[in-house]
Order: C-alpha cells, then structure tokens, then sequence
C-alpha cells in the first residue's frame, strides 16, 4: 500500500512511503522548530479516518490495520513576529498585515487603547477584545 505525503512545515517520524496490507502504521507528528502544529488529515482509501487514528494529545497517528492507500496531509503555522515594522498606510489594526496603525505609536508609559480594541504596553501590540 502507498503512504502520500503533503507537509507543510511538519515532520512525521515515520518516512516509509510503503506499507504491507494489514500492517500496523505508527507516526509520530510534530511541526518544525519555529512553527506551531496547525492541523492534520489521514485517509485511508479516500475516507477521512482522522477522528479514529489521530491522537492530539500524544501526537500521534496510529493505523493498526491498514487496508487501502494512505494519505497524510499535515499543516504547521509560523509564530507571528507582533512587532510592528512598517505603517498601515490603510489605517487598519495596530498589528495586521501591513503593520502598525497610523498616528498611533508605541510607548513605555501607561498602556494606550485605541478605537480598534488594541492598546499599547510597553512595545507589543496586544488584542484588548
């Protein structure tokens, strides 16, 4: 049987792209250093068997009997750098794509709320809803 693949930003302990029909699949799953694990999907014979084989809390896929195809597909996402590094010539958020909000600056003084729910402390942006 064929084990595909699709990681992003994620390694799984097992590398073998082949299984013997009736084998027992063990992976271990975690995201690269710097990311976070994101999420994940296991089929088997093009059914979506992630409910029955993935444990979340040890990270782990286990497939004791294998009897079709498997497909892994995994995501991981990067931890966001919250400082601002450039206006947001939109005027949008204090810290969203496009940086900082415009005329709002960053202090060391007393936290400042702005009318989009965020308020400075210190140097980090942090969501006030």
């Amino acid at each position: 049987m064929k084990i595909t693949k699709s990681l992003n930003n994620v390694i799984l302990s097992n590398t073998a792209s082949t299984i013997e029909y009736g084998g027992n699949y063990i992976s271990t799953v975690s995201a690269n250093d710097g990311y976070y694990f994101n999420s994940i999907v296991v089929t088997m014979s093009d059914k979506d068997i992630t409910s029955e084989v993935f444990n979340k809390d040890t990270m782990t896929i286990n497939i004791p009997y294998v009897n079709g195809n498997i497909t892994i597909t995994a995501t991981a996402g990067s931890y966001l750098n919250l400082l601002p590094t450039a206006e947001d010539t939109a005027e949008g958020s204090i810290y969203g794509a496009n940086g900082f909000q415009k005329n709002i600056y960053l202090s060391s003084g007393n936290p400042t709320t702005t009318s989009s729910n965020y308020y400075t402390s210190g140097f980090i942006p942090i969501n006030g809803s």
